[in-house]
């Protein structure tokens, strides 16, 4: 019997499942309840095991509001993070700061396809997606 324990890889790549199937059980009935804390939870366990894999790594908020800390990319030490603070988890990025700072900057008419360049970037340095509810 095996009982290695499976490696922080193999942990991300659970909790990616866990996160999709979870998106697809509540897609057809508008989302799940605010109550319903289960995606909190894996999300913020990508943020743990993303740190465990990457050593030194940066949460993000494509949307910025006024009242809000200005920092483009926030390293992760382990503190808390709140429901809906931040969008992204990557090793640090200077051109997806870049297209963060210049996607805030945009009129609205501009936003997706800037929004477009954001999540493609985050894709090709394999960063994470957040999702709250």
């Amino acid at each position: 019997m095996n009982t290695t324990a499976p490696t922080p890889q193999q942990q991300l790549a659970g909790l990616n499942a866990a996160e999709t199937a979870y998106m697809r059980l509540h897609w057809d009935n508008g989302g799940s309840s605010e109550f319903d804390q289960s995606i909190n939870d894996i999300s913020r366990a990508k943020i743990k095991v993303f740190k465990k894999i990457h050593g030194k790594v940066f949460l993000s908020k494509v949307n910025h509001y006024d009242n809000e800390p200005e920092g483009i990319m926030v390293e992760y030490t382990g503190q808390k993070v709140w429901n809906f603070e931040y969008d992204i988890i990557t090793v640090y990025d200077q051109k997806l700061a870049d297209l963060i700072r210049e996607y805030r900057e945009k009129s609205l008419r501009d936003i997706y396809m800037a929004a477009e360049k954001i999540y493609a970037r985050v894709g090709e340095i394999h960063g994470e997606v957040l999702q709250w509810s």
